[in-house]
């Protein structure tokens, strides 16, 4: 089983090794790539320290003993994971994938019990009917004027 010292380690010799290929110039790097693989260094820590995707780093050990198995895929997974009894190979058996659970980081959340929302009561305006045209005669002040409203013929 990998470490998380050699699970980082691993990561930034791949993070490394991702920006030497995005380089302009063996110097520079653009910054568009950087971000990129900083994301990916950032997500690929994060997924292999707080869930069960380091498990995935053990297949190598699977397909191996399965390799060394005599039976069925089947028979296999039944035997390795239906809850076996120790016997010779005890301990290659729990260096499989998803064999021991590892603790990981656990979110709980809490929802009351009694949640009531009181709304405000809303007044419904009521409907006057406008007429949306103007009427000769109600602006007065403004029929000496050069500027005039528009006039409903």
């Amino acid at each position: 089983m990998l470490s998380r010292v050699k699970l980082l380690s691993l990561c930034f010799n791949i993070f490394t090794q991702s920006l030497c290929a995005n380089a302009k110039n063996s110097l520079f790097l653009t910054i568009k790539g950087m971000i990129r693989n900083i994301a990916i260094l950032f997500a690929a820590v994060y997924l292999l320290a707080t869930t069960q995707f380091i498990e995935l780093l053990k297949l190598p050990i699977l397909i191996e003993h399965y390799a060394a198995y005599q039976g069925d895929l089947l028979d296999f997974v039944v035997h390795h994971y239906g809850g076996h009894e120790k016997d010779a190979d005890w301990d290659t058996d729990m260096k499989l994938p998803f064999m021991k659970g590892s603790p990981v980081m656990m979110t709980l959340a809490n929802v009351p019990d009694n949640i009531s929302i009181e709304l405000p009561d809303v007044s419904v305006l009521p409907f006057e009917r406008k007429t949306p045209y103007y009427q000769l005669g109600h602006y007065d002040n403004y029929l000496s004027s050069i500027f005039q409203p528009p006039r409903f013929c």
